[in-house]
């Protein structure tokens, strides 16, 4: 799952590195339900009572999981390897 808060900061990263290559208007972050992933990275409050509050860990891993895949992707893109 995937939330705003988590959308802007991987944004962030992503401007800081490549500049305006992605954005907003080409960056969609979506996730599937899951019972099994961290809990505490959501903005909404609700989903912040089993954590017990926001835990910045597991917010940080998963921003920093999706920045290095779109690190990689665009290596990938770039050196012209994808299917």
């Amino acid at each position: 799952m995937a939330s705003q808060l988590v959308t802007i900061k991987v944004l962030e990263r992503l401007k800081a590195r490549y500049g305006g290559l992605y954005s907003e208007q080409n960056v969609a972050i979506s996730g599937t339900h899951t019972q099994a992933g961290p809990g505490g990275y959501l903005q909404l409050v609700i989903y912040l009572i089993t954590s017990l509050g926001f835990v910045r860990q597991s917010f940080d891993v998963i921003v920093d999981g999706m920045r290095k895949a779109l690190y990689k992707l665009t290596k990938i893109f770039a050196q012209g390897q994808f299917l």
